[in-house]
Order: structure tokens, then C-alpha cells, then sequence
């Protein structure tokens, strides 16, 4: 039985959001087309290009509302919105590694209980079944800090980071030399920043509680991992 070691990407993650404020309104960028008034410029690396096709195609998609479901335009992609697709996306990577290494130990637990009743087994069956459970330490241990750091981030955008709009509100409250900042707050809220708060926020949720049940996860494989090599030891 062979568990491959599967490297968790190294991905770098960083995005812009965009606004462009023309006395009482927000408005469109200059040199672009359409009627969008917000503009998210993001870069992705360490992915590989299965992984992003799956983040636009799959995620961005199904995740974002129909644009003809709306009578204006936009009601889109959000930034809040964007990086719970890449978060997900990510721990999507290492989910497959929880289920491969769980699907080995239930091999392992049948293969110790051969080994006790075949004693012509016995000795090469545990030689092999150590091997196969230090592979898979390695590989649960690889995927852990990927995890771990996924879960704390959403964790940190779901409860301590400002949301933008809510910055742009503060900036705004301080521009006091800009005569239409109190009509400007007042258009903010036609922003999908403000107008998709509900759902960007349940989204995050969703992820965050995902990620959490992988590293649960994660963590009851080390302790099986833990106890059957303990088992393989003692009686090797």
C-alpha cells in the first residue's frame, strides 16, 4: 500500500478594490466599459491551472449572483466574495490528502487484524504497515500548517477585520473638506459592497466551518495515525 506525498501549493494571494468617486457619486473607471462603479484587481500564484479554472469556472460562478436576475448591473464578484472562493479553493486542494489518508488507515486496521490471525504474515505485513504509516504522518503533517492558516484567516475575516465599506465610511466622515462626502456615504450603499454584505458574510461563514471541520479532521487522522503505529511498534 503506498500513500503519495503530495506537496501543499505555496500560494501568494494579493488584491486590490477599486473605487472612483466624481462629486456626489461613485462612477465607472475611466477607459473601461460597462457601468460597474467598483473594480477588483487580483493576483493568484502557486495554483496550478486546473486549480484556477476550477476557482473562475466553478466557485466565481456558482457563488456570485446572476447578473440577469437583477436590473442593475453588477451584483457580482465582491472582493469579501473573491477571497472566500480562493480560500475555498485552497482548502479544496488538501481535502482530497484527509481523504486518501483516512482510506488508508481503515487498509491499515484490516491489515493488522490479518497479521495477529497469520502469523507467516506477521513480520512483514508490520515492516510494511510502518512504512506506510510514517508516509502518512509526513503527508498529515504537510497539510496541517496549510490548514491551519486557511481556518485563522477566515476566522480573522469573519470577526476582526473592518469590512471596506465600512472603511470607505470612516475616510469619508474624515474628508471634511470634500463639500459631497455626506452624498457620497448615502451612495455607498448602492455598492455591491454594501449591498451583498449579507451574503458575502454567510459565504466566509460557510467557508470558515468547512475549513474548521478539515483541520478537526486532520487532527483525529494524527491521533489514529499515532495509535496504530503504536500498535505496529509493540508488537513488531
Amino acid at each position: 500500500m503506498r500513500v503519495p506525498l503530495v506537496a501543499e501549493p505555496q500560494v501568494a494571494f494579493s488584491m486590490v478594490h477599486h473605487v472612483r468617486a466624481e462629486g456626489q457619486k461613485f462612477v465607472q473607471t475611466t477607459n473601461t466599459t460597462g457601468y460597474n462603479q467598483e473594480h477588483i484587481f487580483a493576483f493568484v500564484t502557486g495554483l496550478e491551472i486546473r486549480h484556477i479554472g476550477q476557482l473562475l469556472v466553478n466557485l466565481g460562478s456558482r457563488w456570485q449572483d446572476v447578473p440577469r436576475d437583477h436590473l442593475i448591473t453588477g451584483v457580482g464578484i465582491t472582493p469579501r466574495l473573491f477571497v472566500a472562493t480562493v480560500l475555498s479553493q485552497c482548502g479544496s486542494i488538501a481535502s482530497p490528502n484527509i481523504v486518501r489518508t483516512t482510506r488508508a488507515l481503515q487498509n491499515c486496521d484490516k491489515q493488522l487484524l490479518i497479521a495477529r490471525s497469520e502469523s507467516s504474515k506477521y513480520e512483514v505485513v508490520f515492516h510494511r504497515l510502518s512504512q506506510t504509516l510514517i508516509a502518512m504522518n509526513r503527508q498529515v503533517t504537510g497539510s496541517r500548517p496549510m490548514i491551519d492558516f486557511l481556518a485563522e484567516t477566515a476566522d480573522a475575516l469573519v470577526h476582526e477585520l473592518t469590512p471596506f465599506e465600512q472603511y470607505i465610511k470612516v475616510r469619508l466622515m474624515e474628508w471634511e473638506e470634500n463639500p459631497h462626502r455626506k452624498d457620497l456615504q448615502d451612495a455607498l450603499h448602492q455598492l455591491d459592497i454594501s449591498k451583498e454584505q449579507r451574503r458575502d458574510s454567510d459565504k466566509m461563514f460557510k467557508v470558515r466551518e468547512g475549513l474548521r471541520q478539515d483541520n478537526a479532521s486532520i487532527n483525529a487522522l494524527q491521533q489514529r495515525i499515532d495509535i496504530n503505529y503504536g500498535l505496529v511498534s509493540y508488537f513488531n
